[in-house]
């Protein structure tokens, strides 16, 4: 686990295609080639990776090129999350704790906070419980949706969830 201080002083951004983002210095970056990775869509993953411990907290920005606007995006992406995870987490336990629509860099956004039961593999080979922030947006300038997501261990989530929620904040488009 990372601390939480030297994180907060120790912080630097990734910015590609107008897409902006802040994260821990000691933090790795991970692109994936069988993406995506232009101006109209995108996957970036950027970790705590710990060397025999692997990642316990993982953060991962997509965009991609979308019609729809950013008044109703938030709701929209809201119900299709739900639908996707009733779809996906059918025999695992999974729990949408909150939304609520917040006012981000001018525009309205999804913040979410979830949970479920099962095997992730970039962080675990078993089951085990998971924790999800996301910010999710419609940019009108660049017509994408971006979202945000940090995932991982319940605790090591929970124990930092301000900060953690306070680096996806920092998401934008530029």
């Amino acid at each position: 686990m990372f601390n939480m201080r030297m994180a907060e002083m120790d912080r630097c951004c990734f910015s590609t295609y107008g897409v902006y983002i802040e994260h821990p210095l000691d933090w790795r970056i991970f692109l994936d080639p069988k993406k995506g990775f232009n101006r109209q869509t995108g996957f970036i993953r950027i970790e705590d990776y710990v060397p025999k411990k692997g990642a316990q907290v993982s953060m991962s920005v997509n965009w991609a090129r979308a019609d729809s606007d950013s008044d109703s995006f938030p709701e929209t992406y809201y119900q299709n999350l739900q639908s996707q995870y009733g779809r996906q987490l059918k025999k695992a336990p999974h729990k949408i704790e909150s939304m609520e629509i917040i006012h981000q860099n001018g525009q309205k956004a999804a913040y979410i906070v979830s949970g479920y039961w099962g095997a992730q593999k970039l962080f675990h080979k078993g089951d085990e419980q998971i924790k999800a922030l996301q910010l999710a947006f419609y940019d009108d300038g660049s017509s994408r949706a971006v979202v945000g997501t940090v995932m991982g261990h319940i605790a090591a989530v929970e124990e930092q969830e301000p900060y953690l929620k306070e680096l996806l904040l920092t998401l934008k488009c530029i």
